[in-house]
């Protein structure tokens, strides 16, 4: 659970973080779905790096029928993402459970103060022996919107370990909004909650196993364009 000292040091640093925020069947699941869209991908012919720079989004990889109005709909959000993992009948834990009421609206909202919408949502899988291949430049999130409005949303990312991360598998460095650099080393199951504002890298994965992480992004508004259509997703938590 996020304490009054994880907002504080959000507030102050730019980011916090939580040990082990997820239980063993919601670090399965996720972990589970993971693989299920890496092996989908890698059946259809794909390569990870190269086709999707390491970042497998659910709706956009081709695995989701997302064809209905599925961004701004919760039920029919739900509906559609939770058939990843439709054939695991021995699975009590649904995705969108994990990520509209955890993620969402008890930690992210408890962040930002606020109501939180979900705003995207994408694993992040760097393959074995990608050291040179598979790291990120230095960004902030608010970097990627073309729209000035959007650079002023105030968001908030939980990136999830769904391995255990350190700095030979690939894993993220801070530079907080006091100074300081951190590299993030924990165990699956943590969360690394960071601002829109606080930048960040991603290593290379020099490792013989694949590394895979998960990540939301929450608003506490929905993003549009100036037509009316979501940047991404616009899922109210409540």
């Amino acid at each position: 659970m996020l304490t009054g000292a994880n907002i504080l040091e959000f507030q102050t640093k730019g980011y916090t973080i939580l040990i082990n925020g997820l239980s063993e069947a919601e670090l399965k699941h996720l972990h589970d779905e993971a693989d299920t869209l890496t092996n989908y991908l890698i059946s259809e012919g794909y390569d990870i790096i190269n086709d999707f720079g390491c970042i497998v989004e659910p709706w956009s990889c081709g695995f989701l029928d997302g064809s209905s109005d599925y961004n701004m709909d919760r039920d029919k959000y739900s509906k559609i993402r939770n058939s990843i993992s439709w054939n695991n009948s021995c699975d009590t834990v649904q995705a969108s459970d994990i990520v509209l009421s955890k993620y969402g609206s008890t930690w992210a909202s408890l962040l930002l103060q606020q109501q939180v919408y979900l705003l995207n949502e994408q694993f992040i899988i760097k393959p074995p022996f990608s050291l040179l291949s598979s790291p990120f430049a230095w960004h902030k999130d608010s970097d990627y919107y073309q729209d000035e409005r959007h650079r002023q949303e105030r968001t908030v990312a939980c990136w999830t370990a769904l391995d255990t991360v350190d700095e030979n598998n690939g894993t993220i460095e801070i530079k907080d909004f006091l100074g300081n650099q951190e590299t993030i080393c924990v165990p699956a199951g943590s969360i690394v909650f960071m601002s829109d504002q606080l930048l960040h890298t991603s290593t290379g994965n020099a490792s013989s196993k694949f590394r895979r992480a998960y990540m939301t992004q929450f608003s506490s508004s929905p993003l549009l364009y100036q037509d009316g259509q979501c940047v991404a997703l616009a899922i109210k938590c409540d």
